[in-house]
């Protein structure tokens, strides 16, 4: 889904970093308080980690797809202007 949304540039870069993602509670259920704390602050500084990568590796495949689409067709246009 992250990668879709980086497909999106900026908006979706933006959104990765700004969305929270929620802790699975039934893997907490009957857990120290402690424990609990530091997996849920755990939990979401990765996830988000991993969100933030799949928006940007969206974002560059989508780059990267523009710019070679971009060369193909300078390369068509040339090819075409010497006929």
């Amino acid at each position: 889904m992250w990668f879709v949304m980086g497909c999106m540039l900026g908006t979706g870069l933006v959104m990765s970093y700004m969305s929270t993602p929620t802790v699975p509670a039934g893997k907490l259920l009957g857990k120290d308080p402690t424990y609990v704390a530091f997996y849920t602050d755990t939990y979401v500084v990765e996830l988000k980690k991993a969100q933030t990568q799949y928006a940007l590796s969206g974002c560059v495949t989508l780059g990267a797809g523009w710019c070679l689409l971009g060369v193909a067709s300078g390369l068509a246009q040339a090819t075409l202007s010497q006929y």
